[in-house]
């Protein structure tokens, strides 16, 4: 049988637990941690960070048993699918929190809140391309008195891999489908 991974969204404790799908027991959990300074003291700490996405990918670690991705923060993480132990982290792939993650062929896809999409490698987390939709739509907001026009942030909310591309969904309206060998946009399209 399958053990079934599951995220929380809690910051106390770990958020991402795996359990075993027969017996409902804990097999292991993962707190992803990132270094800041604590509000009250100043000093400088670990605090764990929200889990947004998790995928199970084949085996990228050589132990014949599937291994876990999951985006906290603005990090891709590959687990180990037997203990939850890091594989690797990519930390600098994105520039805020990733929302999205999906797998096409040897590259982990990942989008962020800000509309940055990029691919890592699975295999180590080294980063094989960047793609950037718009990063705000200007959308006119009316009023029984005045017509103001305001930013809409475009971040990607969900990611569908098609053969070779990618379909996005973003926060401005738009879908966007983009290549998956080098990340360029194909087309979009207004929802």
């Amino acid at each position: 049988s399958k053990d079934i991974v599951l995220i929380t969204f809690d910051k106390q404790h770990p958020n991402v637990i795996a359990i075993d799908s027969n017996t409902g027991r804990e097999v292991w959990k993962y707190d992803p941690k990132v270094e800041g300074y604590d509000p009250e003291t100043y000093a400088s700490r670990e605090f764990i960070t929200y889990t947004w996405d998790v995928e199970v990918i084949d085996d990228i670690n050589d132990d014949d048993i599937q291994d876990v991705v999951i985006s906290s923060w603005y990090s891709v993480i590959a687990l180990e699918g037997d203990d939850g132990e890091e594989i690797w982290i990519n930390d600098d792939a994105c520039t805020h929190d990733i929302w999205s993650i999906e797998i096409l062929d040897d590259k982990i896809i990942a989008g962020s809140e800000a509309g940055e999409l990029v691919a890592v490698n699975k295999e180590d987390g080294e980063l094989e391309w960047t793609s950037e939709i718009k990063p705000t739509t200007t959308v006119l907001l009316r009023s029984l008195t005045t017509v103001i026009e305001r930013e809409i942030p475009s971040a990607i909310n969900d990611i569908i891999v098609i053969g070779e591309d990618i379909l996005i969904s973003a926060d401005n309206g738009f879908l966007y489908t983009i290549s998956g060998d080098d990340g360029t946009k194909n087309d979009d399209y207004e929802l």
